[in-house]
This record gives C-alpha cells, structure tokens and sequence, in this order.
C-alpha cells in the first residue's frame, strides 16, 4: 500500500488472510464462507480490507496470489461507496482508477472482471431496478452476474459487505422472507443462490454474525481491540468539554472561544510543521453545529450573527473559507454574503474550508480528521446526535500522534445551551464504549492546564530519552532478513547511510552463498541436482507475517520447467526483496544453468538451519546499525522516526526502544502542585493528585540533597517508560510511578522508583517483571527500586542487586513479596 499499516492493522489484515486461504480450500466442496472483520470507528477498517483484497489478489510473502479473484463492495449509501473508492484509489497501489467500478443503473455483464473491486449500494436494488429487469438493453440482470461469476470462479468471488450490521434484522419473518437486499447475498432467494465467500465489516457485527447462525455458512471474525486502535495514534486522546457553569446566555459567547481555540490550534500547527519540515502544517477546521429549519429559514441559528462574532475573531472569512452540509442542495444567501454548499466527503481535502455548519449528524460519508473545534447549538435533547458528530472528528489528522506537543492530540467542543447533568450525559456516550465508537477520555475544558518543560531541567531530558523502553502491543514479527532490508532502505532514503542497502544484501547473500558451499556436497543436495524426475520436498510453511514455521506434508514434484519457476518463485515469496533473483544472478556468473540453481535455492531453503543462520547474521546486523546511528536517527521528523520506532517493535524477540518527550503536556487541575517537576505551569509547579503512598516516597525524594528534579510516569502515554511482566498467559505493561533526576560526582543520574502496592492481584508478576528489566538494564540507571509503604515506614527492595533481584524472581505469590519486602527491604 501507499501507506504503512499501523501494527493492528497489520495483525488484522494477517489473521484474515489466514481465514481465506482456509475458506478458499473449503467453500470448493460447498460450504459457503464468511469473514468478519469487527473493528470500531476510526481504526482504519476500509484501509485494512483495502490491503486484505490486495493480497488476495497478489499474494504475500509465502503464498502465490489468486489472479481470479475480484470484488462485489456493498454497502447502503452511494456516499459510502464514494468515500470508500476515494480511499482505495489514494491508499492502494494495486488497484488503478479502471480497476474500481460503481455500477450503475446501465451495468450489462455476465460475469464480473477478475482483479477489479466493484462498487453496489442496496439503493439501485430497492428503489431503481433497472439492474434487476431484463429489457432491450439488458441481457444480464445483476443477479445473473453474481451467479454467473460465482460458479465460474467460486474460490475467486469475495462479496464485501460494508457495514454488515446493516439490513441484517432478526425479526422472524424478515429472516424467513429474506427481504433485506444484503441479506440475499447472503441467504440467497430465488433469483441467485448465496454467495460462496462473503466479507463482512463492521463495528458492530453481533447481528450480522446472528444471521449467519442460521446459514451453513462457517464465519471467521477478527475482532481489533478498541486499546490497540487508541495505542496506534490514529485517534485524538482527549475530548475537551466547554460549557458555562451558570444558567445563562452563552452562545456567542461560547462560539467566540471556540474560534479562539481554532486559531490556538492554526498557531500550533505552524509551529509544528516548522519544527518538522514540509508536509506536517494542517489547517484546523471549525465545525458549527445550528438547529433544525425554522419556517423559511435553513436554520433557527442566527447565521449572520454567528458568522459575525466568527470573524470577530478568525479575521474576515473569503466564501471559499466558509460553507454548510445541510440538506439543501444550494448555497445559501446570509444578508450579503454567500455560504457554498459542500458535500461531507469533501471536507477534508478542500484547503481553503475554516467554517463549515452542520445540522445533525451524518452516519456516513464524513470523515475530517481536522475538524479540531466544535461547537454546538443544539440543545441537551440533542446529546447523542453531538456525541455522534464527536465521532467523526476525533481522528489524528496525520493518522500518527503529535509527539512533542499533546494539545494537537486533542478535540474541542463547546456546548452552550447544556447544563451538567446534559454534558454527563454527553460524556457518558463517550466513554461508556458505544456500540461504534472507541472510549474516549473526556475533562473539562475549564479544568485543564497546559505544561511545558522546565528550562532548569532540560538538560536532563537526553538522559531520559535513552532510558530502555519496552512496547506491548500486538504486532506481526518481522523476519530479521525484511527488517534489515527495510531498515538498509530507510536509511538509505534518510540519507544517513547510503551504502546500507548494497552492505545488506550482499551480508544476506555471502550468508546464503556460504551455506551452499557447506551443503553443496550432501547426498539430499545431490539428488536434486542430478536430474531426477521426480523429488520429493519437504516443505517448511512460513506464515504470512509472522516468522512461526510448521513442516507441511511431503510432496512429489516432477521438475519439469513450470515447476522449477513455480519453486524459484516461492523462494522470492520467502526471502523478498528480490534476494532469490541476486542469488541466481551470482550463481550462474559462476556455474551452472538457471533452471540448476533455481533448484539449489530452493533446496538450500528446505532446510530449516539455512534460514536460522541468515536470520542471526541478519538481526545482529539491524542492531549494530540501529546503534550506530542511533543519534542521527533521534534527530528526525516525527513521521521519519516513526519507520524506524516499527522496525524495532516488530522484532522476533522484543527489542528495548526509547522515548521522545514531547515539549508541551496536559494535566488537569488539582489543589495540590509540587516543585522540581519536569514539566511545570506558569509558576514552575506540577499539578497531581498523588495517594498516600506516592506523596510519602517522592517527599522522601526531593527531601534528598543530591535530587535536582523527577518526572511521574503516567501510565498508557506514548512517552512513558513501559516495562514488560507475565500475567494470566499474556504480556502486559507495568509503568513505574517516578523517575528521580540527580545529580553526582560522575554527573547526571536517572533512578527508576516504584511504590508497589501489594494489594491487587498482579502485584508480584510485576515485581518478576521489573525484576528482569532490570537484570537488562540495571546499568543504566542509578537505582532501581521496589518500594512499600507500611505503616509510616517506607521499605525499598534494591534491584540493582544481583541477589535480590534472584529473590524477587523466585516468588509465586503476593504474600511472598510482602515478606521480601519485612525480611530484607532497606
């Protein structure tokens, strides 16, 4: 694709395609199959059935691809199937402009074209059946198509179904009817029998599996964890509520602010697009939700008055840079001035747009990551339909986090005409985990402060940056070989080391090259080579994405040409890159004939030893490169740093990464601030809520002489040390609470301290955990400890000890750990 998947993307697309190559081997004996694809608002769900088609179509890195196959995308509104095609034609490089087709009502095949992804809405079904009727210009209705298409090649047809959970009722008689247009390619009816393979995308997909309950059709679902999506940044992390606190007029007032917010953040994207160069500035949007029609008028907002203190603000607004989404088709006339009319899935790539006014929300058919400042007239009765709109802005504008300044993570809205109990019932949609919507963190707007990095303790922020992080999410495992030939390539785009690429190939192929020379004379080698007719392969299975192998049942291939191509074809599919066409290059400039090392290759990656000594040589040599570069790589752009950030975190063994500590955070205001902090308001203090526990330690800390400063460790941001444990089977992070900054004869200091409550259930498989970080990285800091608080006595368990650190690692229970900490805490 012309992007890079985030991790979670890349998982899901892994999983689905393991799901087809299974359904693909059984609907042949006639048992139609489903995938699901259950993924939230915001996680990218068309970008990964975009990529989920693309290798289905091409292949992937084991498997050939299927040149049959081809693509019926439904879904039930023409704007939808709009905005998907857009977002096919700019993310995919697979599929052309001619290779996406909206049928329309003048659609005539008898079988629809293999390697093309068409576009139907039920609409052209229910309301014109042009496509359905035979007539002088018509000798295939569409269902003839589909049926035609799907006994033609029925391992090769996929219906896609957008938004599955659509036109998929349970009433009784519906299902027995089978009335819903979605649901007859599902269930089939008289006309055209069910679809042997069907896709199903959705949020939501509890109905559309329901249905599926009552077909013999087997499903696969995949479902994204909301988590995952929020971790990915393809999300903002937080909803700003604004709303007056007093039963009183605010509108204007509230709009007025809600344009100075827009021009904060305009302020803020310049300076951020100047800190990274070309390509990062956006120009924030201001969305102005308006009441419903009012006799003649579109609207019971006042337009004029609310443009009016808009740009009391904002500055005079030229016609391109306001217009409205409402039902009207037309522009409208506002005492002497116009206000264009722009269709929702325009929004966000018309540059000069700064205001656009809505009514209600849109389900579909919107999606404007800049849209950063909302503000709504519409009344508290009207909570889920502002909730909703919400929805639909809360995604990143760079689809990536902003590292170095939290604000332009965030989203404001401003209500008004809602009063408390409203605004929960606001903040409730939105956190309460709807049934499309990722949970989002919510505050108000009023009790939030913006912290900037204190100037007395800059100089302590590199010593933070390279302290060892580790990342938890769930990702696909890179092969060494595909991450050292994507890192070589980066670096080579970065200009950082421009031999790289040539260096890592020539690395894999001397590493491939010396392993023939040691093979070359074994007997198995030799009976390849010498011309038999038949040979029989052992094969070893690589999954797509992953570096897990399986040995798959033997084979007998008789070599004539075909299959020897076909065999030197997988080894490209195995080692990418093109590395099997460079081996071949180098072997016969040396010896031999094509079709003689075609074979060698192919017998050498047989053995399973080959590719476990090119993959050591491999990750030895991504680490020395990440290494050695590791200071120029820090001084990139977000966005190039970022290809790199994943090269580590896909590593077969996790791989300790770093943070970069943004410049700018929010907190929320509390009565309580502190001193020395690394991130500080207006009057150099840090505000934080801290328990009873946390407030005794880091007093303890600061009371210290040699402690010039700390920094709290929040857990679940970007920019937090996250430290591995084992819990109930799975990986999960630990975040400890404080990061001491001193400062001693040798210079700078960093200690790790983490009051560790003994209470809850996971407390000792965190104490393993950091245990064994620190067995890694004790060397880095200046102490790392466990501490507890009883009582008034605050005892510390040190584990830049050796021997302490094989006690904490020798424990089974909580209790264990409270008598480490009586027996031997400090």
């Amino acid at each position: 694709m012309r992007l890079e998947l985030k991790d979670f993307q890349d998982v899901a697309v892994e999983r689905l395609y393991r799901h087809a190559r299974r359904a693909r081997d059984e609907v042949i004996d006639g048992d139609p199959q489903a995938l699901v694809l259950a993924a939230p608002t915001g996680s990218g769900k068309t970008v990964i059935a975009t990529r989920l088609m693309e290798v289905l179509l091409t292949g992937d890195g084991m498997h050939a691809g299927d040149e049959e196959a081809s693509f019926l995308w439904i879904s039930d509104q023409p704007e939808l199937n709009e905005q998907t095609r857009r977002k096919i034609l700019e993310t995919s490089d697979v599929f052309t402009r001619g290779d996406l087709v909206t049928i329309d009502s003048s659609f005539n095949k008898e079988r629809l074209e293999a390697g093309k992804v068409y576009f139907l809405n039920t609409q052209k079904l229910g309301r014109d059946r042009k496509l359905v009727t035979y007539g002088d210009e018509r000798q295939f209705t569409l269902w003839d198509t589909v049926t035609n298409t799907a006994e033609a090649r029925p391992q090769s047809f996929w219906v896609v179904i957008d938004e599955a959970h659509r036109g998929t009722f349970q009433d009784e008689d519906e299902l027995q009817q089978a009335q819903a247009l979605v649901q007859r390619f599902i269930l089939g009816f008289e006309e055209m029998p069910p679809a042997p393979l069907i896709i199903g995308i959705s949020a939501t997909p509890g109905k559309f599996q329901q249905l599926l309950t009552n077909t013999t059709r087997l499903d696969r679902i995949w479902s994204v964890d909301p988590a995952d999506v929020r971790a990915s940044g393809l999300l903002k992390e937080r909803v700003l509520l604004h709303h007056p606190k007093q039963a009183l007029p605010a509108d204007i007032t509230l709009l007025e602010r809600a344009s100075r917010q827009l021009a904060e953040y305009n302020e803020a994207w310049q300076g951020y697009a100047a800190a990274q160069g070309a390509g990062e500035e956006i120009r924030p949007l201001l969305v102005v939700q308006v009441e419903d029609a009012s006799g003649d008028s579109a609207t019971a907002t006042p337009l004029a008055e609310a443009l009016q203190a808009i740009e009391g603000v904002l500055g005079d607004l030229s016609e391109d840079e306001v217009a409205h989404c409402f039902q009207e088709t037309h522009s409208l006339e506002v005492e002497e001035r116009t206000i264009r009319r722009i269709a929702p899935v325009d929004i966000q790539d018309d540059s000069d747009l700064r205001v656009v006014f809505f009514k209600r929300n849109l389900n579909t058919g919107w999606d404007c990551p800049r849209a950063e400042v909302m503000m709504s007239f519409r009344r508290a009765v009207d909570y889920t339909s502002i909730a909703q709109l919400v929805g639909r802005m809360v995604r990143t504008p760079l689809a990536r986090r902003v590292e170095s300044n939290e604000v332009l993570n965030s989203v404001s809205l401003y209500l008004p005409r809602f009063d408390a109990e409203a605004v929960g019932q606001v903040v409730t949609y939105l956190t309460e985990d709807p049934d499309d919507l990722v949970p989002l963190d919510v505050d108000d707007g009023d009790e939030i402060v913006t912290l900037v990095r204190s100037s007395e303790l800059e100089d302590f922020v590199g010593s933070l940056e390279a302290l060892p992080t580790y990342s938890i999410q769930r990702v696909n495992r890179w092969p060494s070989r595909r991450r050292l030939m994507r890192l070589a390539r980066e670096l080579v785009y970065d200009e950082i080391d421009k031999k790289a690429l040539d260096r890592s190939r020539t690395l894999i192929l001397d590493a491939l090259l010396a392993e023939y020379e040691h093979r070359s004379e074994s007997e198995d080698f030799k009976a390849v080579l010498e011309g038999a007719d038949d040979v029989d392969i052992s094969a070893i299975e690589y999954a797509y994405g992953t570096t897990e192998t399986r040995e798959v049942a033997g084979q007998t291939v008789t070599l004539a040409r075909k299959n020897i191509d076909d065999l030197f074809a997988a080894t490209g599919r195995l080692m990418t890159e093109g590395l099997h066409l460079a081996f071949l290059k180098k072997r016969v400039d040396g010896a031999g004939g094509a079709s003689k090392t075609k074979l060698e290759l192919f017998a050498l990656l047989q053995d399973e030893s080959v590719l476990k000594t090119v993959e050591d040589k491999c990750g030895a040599e991504v680490e020395r490169l990440l290494k050695k570069h590791r200071a120029k790589l820090r001084q990139l752009p977000d966005a190039r740093a970022e290809k790199y950030q994943q090269i580590r975190r896909t590593a077969v063994d996790p791989q300790p990464g770093e943070i970069t500590l943004p410049e700018v955070i929010q907190a929320k205001l509390v009565d309580t601030t502190w001193p020395d902090h690394l991130y500080v308001d207006s009057e150099a203090r840090y505000p934080a809520a801290l328990n009873t526990w946390e407030t005794k330690v880091i007093n303890q800390e600061l009371a210290r002489e040699d402690v010039v400063g700390w920094l709290r460790n929040p857990p679940r941001k970007p920019w937090s040390i996250s430290i591995p444990y084992r819990s109930g089977g799975q990986d999960k992070a630990l975040y400890p609470d404080f990061l001491i900054l001193r400062e001693d004869e040798g210079g700078q200091v960093v200690d790790l301290v983490d009051p560790h409550t003994t209470s809850l259930s996971d407390a000792w498989p965190k104490a393993i955990g950091l245990a064994e970080y620190a067995d890694k990285h004790a060397h880095e800091y200046g102490r790392i400890e466990l501490v507890m608080v009883e009582r008034d006595e605050v005892r510390r368990l040190d584990l830049t000890d050796v021997g302490m650190r094989g006690q904490v690692k020798n424990i089974t229970t909580n209790e264990q750990l409270k008598a480490l900490f009586r027996g031997s805490a400090s």
